[in-house]
């Protein structure tokens, strides 16, 4: 059984992991094509290394949140109590 912090900590790792850097040729084709024929997908093209900057700097910031959640579970002691 998870408890808050665990499974919210968890989530923030698997969102992390979805804005990867080793995913990031990936996730900028995914844009470009999600995003074609607007102003976005535009700001895409024309901007991809401030693009990958921001991508990357969400996946540190998502993987430190559930990394930081997970370890301030366990450094508590606390245990999950059914309700």
């Amino acid at each position: 059984m998870l408890c808050r912090a665990e499974s919210s900590g968890l989530r923030w790792m698997i969102g992390g992991f979805l804005f990867c850097p080793c995913h990031l040729p990936l996730t900028l084709g995914v844009l470009s094509a999600t995003l074609a024929g607007t102003a976005a997908g535009a700001l895409v093209r024309r901007h991809f290394v401030i693009v990958s900057v921001a991508i990357s700097l969400v996946w540190v910031l998502a993987t430190w949140r559930g990394l930081w959640l997970l370890r301030s579970r366990h450094q508590a002691g606390t245990t999950c109590v059914r309700s």
